[in-house]
């Protein structure tokens, strides 16, 4: 008669004289002289002690864990009734304004193009303004000798011959100023163009 005990993941067994054959082993071959003493225990047994060990895990994070007499109470926030007043005012649009623009941003080396500016007052043109510009090559700033005056609608234009001073994929710009209106100078966002 064979008694088999069970131990997490082996089996062994007591037999009678002449049953074993070789070195032990894990797992031993199927005999009629053996029987298991207790069936199904290796099962249960893992199961109580996998239930074990996740009842222990779970009593340890729980210990590790805050406790509401650790959790510090938050600052309530109050926002004054006189926050709006201290905030910046909305900047206002001021009276002139001017900008300049190219008739070609990418004209070839040696064309010609037109340089236009406009001066506004409360967003309506200004007649009679003085316009100049400079232009911005990479080899130097070149002064244009036009000195158009704005016509009603604000608007002034320069012709402008590249001759190539300008290398090919290189930007320049020119700045336009207006002077000669309610004893005012203005300069005006520039304009720019870079040649293909």
């Amino acid at each position: 008669m064979q008694r088999n005990y069970s131990l997490v993941g082996f089996t062994f067994c007591r037999g009678t004289a002449g049953d074993h054959k070789g070195p032990p082993s894990h797992t031993s071959p199927h005999s009629p002289l053996r029987e298991e003493i207790f069936p199904g225990r290796m099962e249960s047994s893992l199961v109580l002690k996998l239930c074990v060990f996740c009842s222990a895990l779970l009593c340890m994070l729980t210990a590790c864990g805050a406790t509401p007499d650790q959790v510090a109470p938050q600052q309530a926030v109050t926002v004054s009734s006189g926050f709006q007043s201290q905030a910046s005012p909305i900047p206002t649009i001021p009276t002139y304004l001017c900008g300049a623009w190219s008739s070609n941003n990418a004209p070839g080396p040696n064309s010609t193009i037109i340089i236009f500016a406009r001066i506004t007052k409360n967003l309506a043109g200004v007649s009679g303004a003085t316009a100049t510009a400079v232009v911005h090559f990479q080899g130097g700033d070149q002064t244009l000798d036009q000195h158009p005056a704005s016509d009603s609608g604000g608007y002034a234009s320069f012709k402008l011959a590249l001759e190539g001073r300008q290398p090919v994929r290189i930007p320049a710009t020119v700045d336009v100023t207006f002077t000669n209106f309610p004893g005012r100078t203005l300069r005006c966002t520039p304009a720019f163009f870079t040649p293909m």
